[in-house]
């Protein structure tokens, strides 16, 4: 992972180095692809890889049935699941609390769906944090998956990968003088790689990086 990324805020009362990291520069900065690249995570406790050309492989059910505190609050019940298919849903649900969670300047939005390794997660919250602590709004930002895919996985596995195509709107952060602090352009067909581990009977990101 790179080092932190920093901006000069030009503020006009107080212009200053912080770090900083919205959504898109906490992760690698992508290269537009023009389909979708299938990613085949390697993380430490993966039982097998599977055959990225083949049809998912269905997991077993995960029994018993999760535990509000393992499921993490509003979690739907099929982003929960240990199949290929329940990975995609979990990245789906990720990016929606992303979203929610610039919204309202809410690190710890994040904090149930994501692993403590995870640092581009750490990144985020930090911006988050660095939000409220500043009085600054992101309003009507939007992150929108446009497809998402994961590879084929062996019965157990307690690991793998989802690669999403982002459709990012227009990113802008507003004081609470109605001064623009920071403005990023939208961007579309962003491709990010969802590394993803199992803890009990759900998904967490283990990282997140930009192709």
């Amino acid at each position: 992972m790179g080092p932190d990324l920093w901006l000069v805020h030009n503020h006009p009362d107080v212009p200053r180095a912080v770090p900083f990291a919205p959504v898109r520069f906490s992760i690698m900065r992508a290269r537009v692809l023009s389909s979708v690249v299938v990613l085949a995570v390697a993380l430490t406790g993966c039982n097998g890889g599977g055959d990225d050309n083949g049809p998912p492989t269905t997991l077993p059910p995960v029994t018993p049935a999760a535990s509000p505190t393992e499921a993490a609050g509003d979690v739907p019940a099929e982003a929960t699941e240990a199949t290929p298919e329940g990975a995609v849903e979990f990245v789906r649900y990720f990016y929606d609390v992303l979203e929610r969670a610039y919204a309202e300047q809410d690190p710890e939005a994040l904090r149930s769906v994501v692993a403590p390794e995870c640092e581009t997660c750490e990144r985020i919250m930090a911006s988050l944090t660095r939000l409220r602590e500043e009085g600054l709004d992101v309003n009507g930002h939007t992150i929108t998956v446009t497809d998402a895919v994961a590879p084929a996985t062996e019965p157990n596995a307690t690991s793998t990968g989802v690669t999403a195509i982002l459709t990012f709107s227009e990113y802008v952060e507003t004081a609470a003088n109605g001064d623009v602090v920071y403005r990023e352009d939208a961007a579309e067909q962003v491709v990010q790689d969802v590394a993803l581990r199992r803890q009990g009977h759900r998904w967490l990101v283990a990282e997140v990086t930009e192709s």
